[in-house]
């Protein structure tokens, strides 16, 4: 008879095991779906950000003008394939045609953006502010916003189907559990360590969730920026004393004041506020306004506004900085580039011309001291003309005017071209110049006096920093649908150090600016007319050994007159 209970018994805990066991699969099984909804709207949140980036990079550039402003949407273009392809891969229940209708009108939104974009480039301003204007890249957003917020609805509903199931799931695994305990003492114990468990585990998660607010209040205390937190009706909630500071006044005094009492010259746009305002017209996300001061004085500030989902409702967190001083030194710094580089331009070119028709007239029966001098002053004026030069374009850069007379050009002529300007320097310090080019035309849409800039940089740069006897190969081929220019040397390659530095403007690498003369401007030049060619520049080095910079173009569409061109060549 024991043996019979015994038996029964056992096989009651084993069935009872099996089906905890099938409980718990199904839990699980539950779970990853689960985990998979929440990627998913993750995946569909950072696309919406990542679309919002573009929107703000776009607006930047589109009232400055100024390259910097797109970088947002330089780095979200990437980032929103990459998401897609995320999507695609975790793709769920969701269906085809839903992701193939945000793809739809994401490409809507960046194809709109780009040609925003063009056409403050080619146009101006004002043609681009009449394409915002005319709502059309507003509606694409729309658009795409409401279909991500359709695709999370349905998200949403899984996420709660989900989460019944498994709490039915859940319910029943702890009924089979007690159902357990009641058969086996030990389960009751180990039920008892698995609460306490628990509990220490949550009253860790508390501390630590405690542990977080303390130091997020540290740090909004802490922050050396003026942070504003304002609702839904423009009215400050709080502020950190950075802000105190900045606007002279106590904290108790700017909670309650509205965002029209401390800025002026501008529309900040406020999450729930200028929706109901009906504002045709969002604020940007940084915005330059003028601040005003407990004692009615005024100060240049950069806003930058980001709304914040809470609890209770919608925020929006302000950052402000006082940008006076900077604007103010910028200003000068613009100022002293310009009447300098304008004010030398004019009597640089009368000593240059003085001296060469000098040297011309009467070089040549100087005695050694003077011709030396006569050589020496020749030389400085022309390396200060190019100095000069270089500012002047560094300038235009900085400002976005610096055009370009695009035409369809072959570029194994400019690498031509560049190779015999060069080869008088190149041969003056030693150095042999080799070039190769493609047998079949690389026609490209380009400044033929820009890139010819461009790859004389390059070459003289390498020229430079290459060993007596040394030798600088200058290549013009085909890679896939883009014509690579490439210049290679073996010289003594760019220090690890400054190679992150390298494009920048006056950039030099330590211990070299007083061996090699140059403006440290040549490269950042070189960058940026690559740049407004659509095009791409890299490198790569190895100390000892040398660096190979190459320039790839995208390659023009061909035309009979290309195909008859490259048959001349070849006949």
């Amino acid at each position: 008879m024991r043996r019979v209970l015994a038996g029964g018994i056992a096989a009651l805990v084993l069935l009872l095991v099996i089906i905890q066991v099938g409980a718990f699969r199904e839990s699980q099984s539950l779970r990853e779906q689960l985990d998979a909804s929440y990627s998913r709207d993750l995946v569909l949140v950072r696309l919406l950000s990542f679309h919002q980036d573009v929107e703000t990079g776009q607006r930047g550039y589109m009232i400055t003008g100024r390259p910097d402003f797109l970088l947002p949407y330089s780095r979200a273009l990437p980032e929103i394939r990459s998401a897609f392809d995320t999507m695609e891969r975790q793709r769920g229940p969701v269906p085809t045609e839903q992701i193939n209708r945000l793809r739809q009108l994401s490409a809507r939104k960046l194809e709109i953006t780009a040609q925003v974009i063009s056409i403050r480039n080619k146009t101006g301003v004002e043609a681009a502010v009449a394409v915002v204007s005319s709502g059309v890249g507003k509606r694409a957003m729309d658009a795409f916003r409401n279909q991500v917020a359709d695709m999370r609805t349905a998200e949403a509903r899984r996420q709660a189907e989900l989460v019944r199931s498994y709490a039915n799931s859940s319910f029943q695994s702890q009924l089979l559990t007690g159902l357990i305990q009641l058969f086996l003492l030990f389960l009751v114990v180990a039920a008892l360590v698995a609460y306490r468990a628990n509990l220490a585990r949550l009253r860790a998660v508390s501390a630590q969730a405690k542990e977080v607010s303390d130091r997020q209040i540290a740090i909004f205390n802490a922050a050396t920026d003026a942070m504003i937190v304002v609702d839904q009706n423009a009215t400050v909630e709080s502020v950190n004393p950075a802000a105190e500071k900045l606007f002279a006044v106590q904290g108790s005094e700017l909670v309650g004041k509205t965002i029209q009492d401390l800025f002026e010259g501008g529309v900040l746009h406020i999450a729930g506020y200028n929706e109901r305002r009906r504002s045709r017209r969002e604020g940007d996300a940084i915005r330059n306004l003028a601040g005003r001061r407990g004692d009615g004085s005024l100060f240049e500030a950069e806003v930058a506004a980001s709304p914040v989902k809470l609890g209770e409702g919608a925020r929006t967190l302000l950052l402000v900085r006082d940008s006076t001083e900077r604007n103010r030194v910028e200003r000068m710094k613009n100022e002293f580039v310009s009447t300098v580089s304008h004010e030398l331009r004019t009597p640089l070119t009368s000593i240059r011309g003085a001296l060469a028709l000098m040297d011309h007239a009467v070089g040549e029966r100087l005695e050694d001291k003077p011709k030396q001098l006569l050589k020496i002053a020749k030389s400085n004026s022309e390396r200060l003309s190019l100095l000069v030069d270089d500012i002047l374009d560094i300038e235009k850069i900085g400002s976005g005017t610096l055009d370009l007379a695009l035409e369809r050009i072959d570029v194994r002529e400019v690498v031509q071209r560049a190779s015999e300007q060069n080869e008088t320097y190149a041969s003056d310090r030693g150095v042999r110049l080799v070039t190769t080019v493609a047998d079949e035309p690389l026609i490209v849409k380009g400044d033929p006096g820009r890139l010819l800039q461009a790859l004389t940089n390059l070459v003289s740069n390498a020229a430079k920093f290459s060993p007596p006897s040394g030798i600088v190969r200058l290549t013009a081929e085909r890679d896939g649908r883009c014509a690579r220019i490439s210049v290679a040397d073996h010289g003594v390659g760019i220090p690890v150090e400054f190679r992150s530095q390298i494009f920048n403007r006056f950039a030099q690498a330590r211990g070299q600016s007083s061996q090699r003369t140059g403006t440290g401007l040549g490269l950042a030049i070189t960058k940026a007319i690559i740049d407004l060619h659509k095009g791409n520049i890299d490198y790569e080095t190895a100390i000892g050994e040398g660096t190979k910079f190459w320039i790839d173009l995208p390659l023009a569409r061909r035309t009979r007159n290309d195909t008859d061109a490259s048959a001349n060549s070849t006949g």
